[in-house]
């Protein structure tokens, strides 16, 4: 009898915690505007390449620049 309680608790502890993460999945929905933001800051504001003397590595972009004369 002991037992079969024991495995009733145990049940229901596992359905009330997967109960919990299901109801804990929260659906985000970002607007138009945030998109535009957020694609506006990923694509980066450099224009102009990196120029220097030998080995330069751009500030923007880490990418190791080799220029010869």
């Amino acid at each position: 009898m002991k037992k079969k309680v024991f495995y009733l608790v145990c049940v229901a502890i596992i359905g009330i915690a997967a109960w919990n993460v299901s109801k804990s999945n929260n659906d985000v929905s970002l607007s138009d505007v945030a998109l535009d933001n957020i694609e506006a800051l990923a694509s980066g504001e450099a224009t102009k390449p990196c120029k220097g003397f030998g080995s330069v590595l751009c500030s923007y972009n880490n990418i190791w620049v080799y220029e010869q004369k």
